[in-house]
């Protein structure tokens, strides 16, 4: 500032007046409750140029009140009344400009609620500053100015080139009010009409030269096949010439992080942007036409449905009608021009076994539902439950003592038998469980083959 001022006491009293606005904004965020993160700094970032400028302008406009031969006192009180509606006017229209983004709603309302905030107490306690601080510190920090001064300074007052063409051009503009009116609307016309042309969205679309591809086979294939259906996917994506390593990772983990051998991961490095005529965005857009051709398979990009383009949400407290309704909007959309990779993000039906243990009976002898749980479990999911190597994983804990389990589920229909306690000793049985297994209408049978560890 001292380079543009050429005066250290004006320096000074800009330098005061920055710190006297930000400590109301700090004060101010402190009893909001926010801090100093990225969007806050940002806010403050773009609003230091304002905080400053509000000083500078009620400066320039006291020096140059003093360059016409007035004291301090008086300079600061006339140059303040002159410009203070000027500088309230700037005030109002930027807090009417930022303070709305705080009502933002949603997501993106989430970031930008304290960035507006911040702008808008910020750029009021400049206005405050500016109108009551900045007049007062330089009624006593700057200097009144002699008659030579005044002289000299009016002297190189005089414009120059540049300025003298800028007020030839504005003298026309005064005297042409229509025809300059007329040019400004055509310009604000003109720049409406470039909007359509811009891009959009949420966040820029970078190139990092590498894709990312999420596939989901169709539920209860084994992980070999998963495998095997990748490298069919590598293998076509690979004749790409934008491509030049593709890598296949088979299993995932599903949304509750339980691993999921119907998942698989496609990671393709690109060639340098110099040397490829599309850019990611639009090799994934190619790319889509070559995954569209594996019916048994989808496929999302990375980002998944935080990145489409469209987005459709329903609700309905009827499962069978929401899933006739959603493939049924799917249908139509793949008929829209423009719209591709539709798809439907509802859990693919997996093939289960329906248990329903006898609730009564279970009662009597006092084994609860997750007892029953963990005993299938242990069978149908094998975990390690004991430290023992010379005992099989499959251990089921009762009365402080261990017991190995076998669990064989027999899923053809059969009439229900009794299933002995474990060898243990325990008293109670489980004779509990009537288990229906594909379209059988008759309870399977289920073994328990114990032996103590």
């Amino acid at each position: 500032m001292f380079f543009f001022l050429r005066n250290w006491r004006a320096t000074l009293v800009a330098a005061i007046a920055l710190p006297l606005s930000i400590l109301p904004t700090f004060a101010a965020m402190a009893l909001l409750g926010y801090t100093l993160n990225s969007i806050t700094l940002l806010a403050l970032t773009l609003v230091i140029g304002i905080l400053v400028d509000d000083a500078i302008v009620e400066i320039e406009n006291i020096e140059r009140h003093l360059d016409m031969g007035k004291r301090p006192f008086r300079a600061a009180i006339d140059a303040s009344s002159a410009i203070g509606f000027a500088v309230v006017a700037i005030t109002a229209t930027i807090v009417a400009v930022f303070l709305p983004v705080s009502f933002i709603g949603g997501y993106i309302g989430r970031y930008f609620t304290q960035f507006g905030i911040t702008v808008s107490v910020a750029v009021l306690a400049s206005m405050l500053v500016a109108r009551l601080a900045t007049p007062l510190l330089a009624a006593y920090l700057m200097q009144p100015k002699s008659g030579v001064e005044s002289a000299v300074h009016a002297r190189h007052a005089q414009p120059g080139k540049l300025m003298a063409r800028y007020l030839r051009l504005l003298e026309w503009s005064l005297q042409h009010r229509r025809a300059a009116l007329g040019a400004g609307v055509a310009f604000l016309l003109g720049s409406l009409l470039l909007i359509p042309l811009l891009p959009t969205g949420f966040l820029p679309v970078s190139d990092l030269s590498l894709t990312q591809v999420n596939v989901e086979m169709t539920p209860g294939v084994p992980l070999t096949q998963t495998d095997q259906k990748l490298r069919e996917v590598g293998s076509k994506i690979a004749q790409h010439k934008e491509v030049i390593t593709v890598f296949t990772l088979a299993g995932g983990q599903d949304a509750a992080g339980v691993n999921d051998v119907t998942k698989g991961m496609l990671l393709v490095r690109l060639k340098p942007p110099s040397e490829r005529e599309l850019d990611q965005k639009g090799f994934e857009h190619s790319l889509q036409q070559d995954l569209n051709q594996f019916d048994d398979i989808r496929f999302t990009f990375q980002g998944g449905s935080d990145t489409r383009d469209v987005s459709i949400i329903l609700l309905s407290a009827d499962p069978k009608e929401l899933s006739e309704t959603a493939n049924e909007l799917k249908r139509q959309m793949r008929g829209v021009a423009g719209i591709v990779n539709t798809q439907v993000n509802e859990p693919l039906a997996r093939p289960e076994l329906l248990i329903l243990p006898r609730l009564h009976e279970a009662a009597l002898v006092g084994i609860s539902a997750a007892s029953i749980g963990n005993m299938i479990r242990i069978r149908t999911y094998p975990r390690v439950l004991s430290t023992a190597r010379e005992c099989t994983p499959c251990v089921f804990q009762t009365s402080g003592s261990s017991t190995i389990l076998e669990v064989d589920i027999d899923q053809g229909c059969h009439e229900w038998e009794q299933v002995q306690a474990p060898a243990s000793g325990h008293p109670n049985t489980a004779r509990l469980l009537a288990l229906h297994a594909g379209e059988c209408r008759r309870p399977a049978r289920l073994q328990v083959r114990s032996q103590s560890c």
